[in-house]
């Protein structure tokens, strides 16, 4: 019976973090669109590894320098087929995300398969993202 309790209280409690990272990755999304540092900051694990869709790799500190002097400078962030598939200290997103960013200039509408991988540290913070490029 203990076993059954306790197994219903973790699935009970990965069903509301999946829920909170869904909130989280809409602060996150908005957090790049306005530039925002702070926020960014907290949401982001300082073991990050962001894999943007041209293949090249940023740290946390790197991506969030780039967002703030507008090397990157996002404009739309929309998501679409998410999958969320939770554990205890571990979520893990898939799906297609399209944004609207402008690199060095230039503007870009790129639509991609993403993969975020969050973990329970100090909150929800995202560790890993990565995307490909469909188009």
């Amino acid at each position: 019976m203990f076993k059954f309790f306790l197994c219903l209280f973790v699935l009970v409690n990965i069903t509301i973090a999946q829920d909170d990272i869904s909130q989280i990755e809409k602060m996150r999304y908005q957090a790049m669109i306005d530039s925002d540092v702070q926020t960014l900051n907290s949401l982001l694990h300082d073991m990050l590894v962001y894999n943007h869709s041209d293949g090249t790799s940023q740290t946390k500190e790197e991506f969030i320098k780039s967002v703030a002097e507008g090397k990157l400078d996002y404009k739309k962030i929309e998501t679409d087929n998410v999958t969320v598939i939770g554990f205890k200290t571990t979520i893990i997103l898939s799906g297609i995300v399209q944004m609207d960013v402008v690199l060095n200039n230039q503007d870009l509408k790129i639509k991609s398969r993403f993969s975020a991988v969050y973990v329970s540290d100090k909150g929800w913070r995202l560790i890993l993202w990565q995307t490909t490029r469909m188009e």
